[in-house]
């Protein structure tokens, strides 16, 4: 993912996200976030770790992203404390013809602008869950 801080002349950035998702619904994190958080779940780091360990995974883009047919919801965690934001979702994915193979799924692109930037999926069209 691409991302823009809105402010004028402001740098562009790249970030890694992590994909979950199942039948119902879809959730993205940030890739650092999403190993970090793996790995204080493991018992293999915690905030006591030193700094330069801490900084590998925290990110310019904290917020998680989930998506139901229902619902769109951000939440993000700051001073301890989590924040989360929701709204009925409206998107209308313009499906592109355009394929590939992920894995053993055939999948087919869509996109939407429902936001100030696009936003792209990847939809798998045979998927048997």
């Amino acid at each position: 993912m691409v991302y823009k801080n809105q402010t004028k002349n402001a740098i562009i950035q790249e970030a890694a996200f992590a994909l979950l998702m199942n039948e119902k619904e879809s959730y993205y994190k940030n890739m650092n976030q999403y190993v970090g958080d793996s790995l204080r779940f493991e018992k293999k780091f915690h905030e006591n770790s030193p700094i330069e360990e801490q900084m590998k995974y925290t990110s310019d883009f904290p917020e998680n992203i989930g998506i139901t047919t229902g619902k769109i919801y951000v939440t993000f965690k700051t001073s301890n404390e989590y924040f989360k934001y929701e709204e009925t979702n409206t998107i209308n994915w313009q499906l592109i013809n355009e394929f590939k193979t992920i894995g053993k799924y055939k999948c087919q692109k869509a996109i939407t602008k429902k936001y100030p930037f696009p936003l792209v999926h990847i939809n798998s069209v045979n998927y048997q869950g």
